[in-house]
Order: C-alpha cells, then structure tokens, then sequence
C-alpha cells in the first residue's frame, strides 16, 4: 500500500486534476481511495478482476469495475499525463539528469554485443564495418 506522503502527493497533485460530473453527481466513494487502487494494480500488473484478491484483510466498498471505470475516464480526460509533468516539473530539480538512463544505450555489455547502426548522442548514424 502506499505511504502517507504518497496519499498526500495523490491529494496535492490529482485530486485538482479530476473532471467535475456534468450532471452535479458526487460519487459517494473517497477519489483517494480509488486511485490507491489504480496505483495498486498499476504498480503489481494484477488483472482488474483479482484487484481486491491480493488485499488480504480488505474488504472493499465497491467493486473492480467501479476502479476501471474510474480509470478508463480519467485516463480519456489525460489526468495522468497532466499529474505527471505537473509533478516533473516540480520536482525537476531534484533529478540528476547526469546520472539518468532511460534505455539501455549506455549499458555495458560485459560479453560484447553485436555492433549496430543504432544512432549516437549527436542524433546521426554511426556506420557499422
């Protein structure tokens, strides 16, 4: 399960971010704990189904599809992208961007790899022989 600082980032960074209901409803379900629950299934790659299997001694408000439901739309209004680069770029300098890998360009292959025509920092192709 998630943190107490992680529950108030979702708080502080997503919860501003959901679509209001066009009709007026307001869903009796707390919005935290269903992004708890996306980020559970997100963070273990369980199916939608056995959401609520794997939380022994929970016995959950709602059901699995009440979670996809809420996923699927928040994810059509981008929620997550907009949360995501809100959160980049708030927490942009705390990266050391000399020390990040985002592929494995950089790794060291200890057995010697195949050479390739892969494209080098400079953005151009480097020529195999």
């Amino acid at each position: 399960m998630l943190t107490e600082q992680q529950i108030d980032a979702l708080r502080h960074y997503v919860l501003p971010l959901l679509p209001k209901n066009k009709r007026g409803f307001t869903s009796k379900h707390d919005p935290v704990i269903i992004l708890q629950c996306i980020v559970h299934k997100l963070k273990t790659g369980c199916q939608w189904r056995h959401l609520f299997v794997e939380l022994e001694g929970f016995t959950a408000p709602f059901s699995w599809e009440l979670v996809y439901y809420y996923y699927r739309r928040w994810l059509k209004a981008g929620v997550f992208e907009k949360a995501f680069a809100i959160i980049r770029a708030n927490k942009k300098a705390d990266l050391l961007s000399d020390s990040l890998y985002l592929d494995g360009t950089h790794t060291i292959s200890k057995k010697g790899g195949a050479k390739s025509s892969i494209s080098t920092a400079r953005g151009r192709a480097r020529p195999t022989s």
